[in-house]
């Protein structure tokens, strides 16, 4: 299913990981070069990001420009479902939250509560940079709506998404040949 909170230790947001995540850079692989480039930009408290995509393979380059704040790129497509019902920031807030009551936190829970509240929807990628970093991630965007977000809380526990950083996207398909 969408796997967020497992994607977000994949992508090193447990501290030790994160540190020892933006101390390797690799060099891209040939397979990364085939993708379609891809920017995102995250400051306090938003993201700049390109409204609509074709679906596809991307070489996603994540840029936190904050000064103080760790910032994570989570993207979800909600399936026809969600796709239908979730048309505004504050019914996606209300998503969040319910999956999050839902699943008491926990990340299994967590993604069958998804699985359940929006049959079809799927994860798309997740992308982490402390302040002042970067990251680069694979991203695989299928067609419709997709919700992004950053879960991280503030000092508060606020969740950035509270604060600004929700938005999506409309991933349409490419038409294909004769």
């Amino acid at each position: 299913m969408i796997g967020w909170k497992s994607q977000f230790a994949r992508v090193g947001l447990g501290a030790a990981m994160v540190a020892s995540m933006l101390g390797a850079s690799a060099a891209p692989s040939s397979a990364a070069m085939a993708k379609r480039p891809m920017a995102v930009v995250a400051r306090d408290f938003q993201f700049i990001v390109p409204p609509v995509l074709p679906a596809g393979d991307y070489d996603l380059r994540f840029f936190n420009i904050s000064r103080d704040e760790d910032h994570v790129f989570v993207a979800v497509n909600l399936g026809s479902k969600c796709s239908n019902t979730i048309n505004t920031v504050a019914q996606a807030k209300a998503l969040l939250a319910r999956i999050d009551q839902e699943s008491g936190g926990d990340e299994d829970a967590s993604d069958a509560v998804f699985a359940r509240l929006c049959p079809g929807g799927s994860f798309e990628g997740a992308a982490f940079a402390e302040p002042g970093g970067r990251a680069r991630e694979d991203f695989t965007f299928t067609p419709g709506k997709t919700l992004y977000f950053c879960p991280i809380p503030d000092e508060d526990g606020t969740p950035h998404s509270d604060l600004g950083m929700i938005g999506f996207m409309n991933i349409f398909s490419l038409p294909t040949g004769r």
